[in-house]
């Protein structure tokens, strides 16, 4: 029982003991008094406690590093009596990490109904399950309570915020799959043979909008990126749980999520359609990238997909598959440490690395065999903006 049932049972043993100590009636009585309320307190609080429906719920998107909430909705067919406080104690899950945080918090009874929003705002973005692993119902005096039937966990996605990462292109590059050799958007070029087209729905880059054939024919019409376009470029998302079997903190793994898809952002803002994949505990997934409706898509599909044990395992596949020759442009996105993999692959297709480090303030670029490097630094995201040459 809580720090009121002990208070309240040393005032009752203090009134019996002056009680018989004295011979006197109204302390006798008075403690009679107490134990009776705190039995019919005890009674009220079990029939309140069968009638109350406890449920839990999110209806909106949320984003990493923004303010967010879910709610507890609390229902009752009757007016409750004896409902003081609930006690709940929730495990929020991390899917994409296996992190789990533990979150205690009271909340007063409703009479018969009532939603309570319960902020939270998350550094790390992932598919979140949030359980509730115990509910306690208080009286109203605090001195009683019991134990109510758990919610229902809820599951949604928050999901990473963009980076203020800027792609430089002096030549304005577009990767064909015909060859290996990189087409240039000059003056005179007729994107009509590097782009679909088709009539713009609710998603689209306005960026990717035909103004001119637009204009023509009355109605929005988009430029996708052709099949032949969107699979020569990849964005290798290959991080894990460890390095050299140290554990990596959460919020680097999630900083790397939110760095490929920043980047997946920026080649839709050029008109590059594109590819991103991802390891997980079981293989290795492919996503098409061709318009924003694309990138949720990926996201709610690698935010909820566990992370591997050993960080960087993917890059091996992708060599031992040969599934690099796919591609004549890799933009390989990783945590902490990179697989001399990487080295091997460099010389074998164009590979840019990129990684946020909280070892350094400024961003780093370096050259390792025909790799090239950019580490930016973790404590000035959210003050400067980062130019990335691919």
């Amino acid at each position: 029982m809580g720090k009121d049932f002990a208070i309240y049972t040393l005032l009752c043993l203090i009134v019996l003991f002056f009680g018989f100590q004295f011979s006197n009636t109204f302390l006798l009585v008075l403690f009679a008094f107490l134990v009776l309320a705190a039995i019919i307190l005890r009674v009220l609080i079990n029939i309140d406690s069968k009638n109350i429906e406890l449920n839990l719920h999110i209806d909106h998107n949320c984003v990493q590093y923004e303010n967010s909430y879910f709610e507890i909705s609390l229902t009752s067919p009757k007016a409750l009596t004896a409902a003081g406080l609930i006690y709940f104690t929730f495990e929020i899950t991390f899917d994409k990490y296996g992190e789990k945080r533990i979150r205690s918090l009271k909340i007063p009874a409703a009479k018969k109904q009532g939603n309570i929003k319960i902020p939270f705002v998350s550094d790390n973005c992932s598919s979140v399950t949030i359980k509730c692993k115990s509910v306690e119902l208080n009286d109203i005096l605090g001195i009683t309570k019991v134990k109510l039937k758990e919610p229902k966990p809820i599951i949604f996605t928050i999901f990473p915020k963009e980076l203020p990462v800027s792609i430089v292109s002096n030549d304005h590059l577009f990767f064909t799959a015909e060859s290996d050799q990189i087409m240039q958007d000059k003056k005179g070029s007729d994107m009509s043979e590097i782009f679909e087209l088709r009539e713009y729905i609710p998603g689209d880059n306005i960026k990717a909008i035909h103004w001119k054939l637009s204009n023509k024919i009355d109605k929005p019409i988009v430029r996708i990126g052709h099949s032949s376009t969107n699979t020569r470029t990849l964005i290798f998302l290959d991080i894990g749980k460890e390095s050299n079997g140290k554990q990596i903190e959460g919020a680097k793994l999630s900083n790397a999520v939110s760095l490929a898809f920043t980047i997946s952002h920026r080649l839709l803002d050029m008109g590059i359609g594109h590819k991103i994949c991802s390891t997980d505990t079981q293989n290795i997934s492919y996503y098409d990238i061709n318009d924003l409706n694309d990138i949720i898509y990926a996201q709610k599909h690698i935010l909820s997909s566990p992370l591997p044990n050993e960080n960087g395992i993917g890059i091996s596949h992708l060599l031992s598959s040969y599934k690099y020759t796919d591609f004549s442009k890799i933009i390989y996105v990783y945590s902490q440490n990179y697989s001399e993999s990487l080295l091997r692959l460099s010389l074998l297709t164009d590979v840019t690395a990129l990684n946020i480090s909280d070892k350094s303030d400024e961003i780093e670029v370096s050259m390792d065999n025909k790799c090239r490097f950019y580490s930016l630094p973790q404590s000035k995201l959210e003050k400067e903006t980062f130019n990335i040459n691919l």
